[in-house]
């Protein structure tokens, strides 16, 4: 009896915790993404000016 109790899964989906980890997985990826982006934008080399010359 207490093994069946143990292995049997719910019947009822939980939609509150489904949703709340759902939303939870979209924030966490929306600031990695824009983390990785500023980071990208910040790493790329600065061309150099037009006026200066390398000898």
């Amino acid at each position: 009896m207490i093994f069946k109790q143990i292995h049997t899964l719910p019947t009822n989906p939980n939609w509150g915790k489904i949703a709340l980890i759902s939303l939870a997985v979209m924030g966490t990826g929306i600031i990695v993404y824009q983390i990785a982006k500023s980071y990208k934008l910040n790493v790329q080399p600065i061309s150099p000016k037009k006026d200066e010359k390398k000898d």
